[in-house]
């Protein structure tokens, strides 16, 4: 089983019912169970909780932890490390630039960084190699 123990930072800090801020950010571990062909991984799941009217919600946060928990248990790149890889080739490499490297659209880049798309096994093993192909090159895209 894969874990992921790193914590989201949650930013609203208020009960989305009472809107009281005497609230707590607390974490607990979850265990995402996919297909049968996916790993098993466990995540910590932020959850808010109010001491003022005793409601317990998610955080806006906990669907960013479990979009990487399915990266993860496709074994597919994170946002964070598609981020990472695109910085190591060139700290100015911006999505645009990176989008050219790999042949997609930079839109395609952007929805992969920003949590809104996965990208297929085939784009994931494409991004692998054109990084390991490129890190430290800095040749300008």
């Amino acid at each position: 089983m894969l874990t992921i123990d790193e914590k989201v930072k949650v930013e609203i800090r208020h009960c989305p019912d009472c809107l009281s801020e005497d609230v707590d950010v607390r974490y607990t571990w979850e265990k995402l169970v996919g297909r049968e062909e996916w790993e098993d991984v466990r995540f910590l799941f932020p959850r808010i909780h109010c001491d003022k009217c005793g409601a317990v919600v998610e955080a806006c946060e906990a669907s960013h932890v479990i979009h990487d928990a399915a990266c993860k248990a496709q074994g597919l790149l994170t946002p964070k490390e598609i981020r990472e890889l695109r910085i190591s080739i060139d700290p100015a490499m911006d999505q645009k630039k990176f989008a050219k490297l790999l042949g997609c659209d930079e839109i395609t880049v952007a929805r992969w960084e920003n949590r809104e798309r996965f990208q297929d096994e085939n784009w994931d093993r494409h991004i692998r190699m054109r990084c390991s192909e490129n890190i430290g090159s800095n040749k300008g895209y």
